[in-house]
């Protein structure tokens, strides 16, 4: 009876780890607006659903774009796309 226990927190951590892996963008000078990085991804084509900035500082957009769900994070110096989760 303990593998079932086992098996469920493995596939819970595979799948709530990637989530908490965000950039860290703490030490970097704040230049551009959310809005303005707001206003650019939805230029692009992109929907939001939420912006903010996150813990650790960097801008991010939840939304979707060609199709996919995405959450993606952006340089608050320059409004550069630093990393992206789609599903």
């Amino acid at each position: 009876m303990k593998f079932i226990p086992v098996v469920t927190a493995a596939a819970f951590a595979a799948f709530t780890l990637p989530a908490l892996a965000e950039p860290d963008c703490s030490g970097m000078a704040v230049k551009v607006t959310l809005d303005d990085v707001v206003q650019t991804f939805q230029e692009a084509g992109g929907e939001v659903a939420n912006a903010k900035t996150n813990g650790g500082k960097c801008f991010e957009i939840y939304g979707r774009q060609d199709g996919k769900r995405v959450e993606i994070y952006f340089s608050p110096t320059t409004g550069a796309e630093i990393g992206r989760q789609e599903s």
